[in-house]
């Protein structure tokens, strides 16, 4: 929900932001609220509806697995959720659109890296400032989307 509410203070009318929550958010001014899971295919064809068609200048993606306590399982979880962001930014960003999304640092996360480092121009891992040093917790910010030529329609 906070970040909808920014990107809706800092967009405002200009664009069309849709937020995506497994659990139930409250209404939020200039947002489509959508609750459910986002890799769900029926999730999927909800955004789609939203966008109509239209490619989007930016993705953002908070989405944490569900933590089990074990390291190896909740990384590959994390993963997976990425790889997820990244196919959905693929098939809906404009060329030199921008993608921000959580990851955790551990196996498949410098693989992941350099998928988006073949796709964007500029790709920053950022630590937050309230993130535990002892956490894995770092967000990709992967700037400038290059779309292949098969994206293009060409």
């Amino acid at each position: 929900g906070s970040w909808s509410e920014e990107l809706a203070r800092r967009i405002g009318s200009r664009g069309i932001i849709v937020g995506i929550d497994l659990l139930e958010v409250r209404p939020i001014d200039g947002v489509r609220v959508i609750q459910g899971d986002f890799t769900d295919e029926a999730v999927q064809r909800e955004i789609e509806s939203c966008l109509d068609g239209r490619k989007v200048d930016l993705v953002v993606s908070d989405m944490a697995p569900e933590m089990s306590g074990n390291k190896v399982i909740d990384q590959a979880r994390m993963m997976a959720l990425n790889e997820a962001t990244l196919d959905f930014a693929v098939h809906h960003l404009r060329e030199g659109g921008n993608l921000l999304l959580k990851s955790f640092q551990g196996e498949g996360f410098d693989v992941f890296r350099g998928e988006l480092m073949q796709r964007f121009a500029r790709v920053r891992s950022v630590k937050p400032a309230a993130s535990r040093k002892t956490s894995a917790e770092m967000f990709l910010l992967a700037l400038d989307f290059l779309p292949m030529a098969s994206e293009c329609g060409a």
